[in-house]
């Protein structure tokens, strides 16, 4: 059985649709449809449980709603997962010595001790952080959470300046940014040569980092993800999908929580 579109909103001079898919069983499922600079349909789930459509600017909103309304099993499957990993017990990280921190590709060790100045400083395989007394999970969550973006922007700033200086210097030199995203593990401007990548790749091995550097930065030769795009990324890196399904099964991004900047 297929879903179908039902709650239409936003008309056909639009930029962007928002509507309802509704599954064969009756779930429901907020959806949005936006006219974009891409060559082809791009289809995803989000992290709160919406979809996500983007469809070339020309295309008509019926036929993104067709080939939505074609990927039924696909949205079915995907929404059953994201729901059942909602439902699983969530174990709240606390912070305190003896946890481990994902850490290119292995894991480290934390050990907190209390001084005046906070800090966190890498030592082998051990991540110490000093906190002020009195400090809570929170405080020790902002701490690593700062510690991660500042070691992330200088690795992937090292591996940015690699494979710019190796296969993409005809390209504008980028610009990195280093945030952490929940739904994405990089983005690229082609108009401004910016490149965002997420703090949390940290964790992954840097065969990983490279992959989503090499595919932000063919973004610097199309903005789009259409053949010629991939290309690109394959000239570079020919096991390219592979590193992406590894990258997608490592579960890097923890659950959202309800305090300190983890979220």
């Amino acid at each position: 059985m297929e879903g179908k579109i039902t709650q239409r909103k936003g008309g056909r001079t639009s930029s962007i649709r928002s509507a309802v898919f509704l599954l064969p069983d009756g779930t429901e499922i907020r959806t949005v449809i936006e006219r974009k600079r891409v060559r082809n349909l791009n289809l995803r789930l989000r992290p709160d449980g919406s979809l996500y459509l983007s469809i070339p600017k020309k295309l008509p909103f019926e036929e993104g709603e067709r080939f939505l309304i074609s990927r039924t099993d696909f949205v079915r499957r995907a929404y059953q997962r994201l729901t059942a990993r909602e439902k699983e017990p969530e174990k709240l990280q606390e912070f305190k010595t003896g946890e481990k921190i994902p850490y290119l590709g292995r894991l480290l060790t934390l050990a907190v001790s209390t001084g005046q100045q906070r800090e966190a400083v890498l030592r082998g395989s051990e991540l110490s952080l000093t906190v002020r007394p009195g400090d809570g999970r929170e405080e020790r969550a902002q701490l690593l959470s700062s510690w991660r973006k500042s070691e992330a922007k200088r690795i992937f700033a090292e591996r940015l300046g690699f494979y710019h200086e190796r296969y993409f210097n005809h390209c504008p030199k980028p610009s990195l940014t280093v945030r952490e995203m929940r739904s994405r593990w990089g983005s690229c401007r082609k108009d401004t040569a910016r490149i965002t990548l997420n703090a949390w790749l940290l964790g992954a091995d840097v065969r990983l980092i490279d992959y989503v550097v090499v595919h932000e930065l063919a973004h610097l030769i199309r903005a789009d993800h259409s053949a010629a795009f991939w290309e690109a990324v394959a000239a570079v890196m020919p096991d390219h999908r592979a590193r992406r399904a590894e990258l997608r099964r490592a579960g890097l991004i923890p659950p959202r929580v309800d305090s300190g900047r983890t979220k």
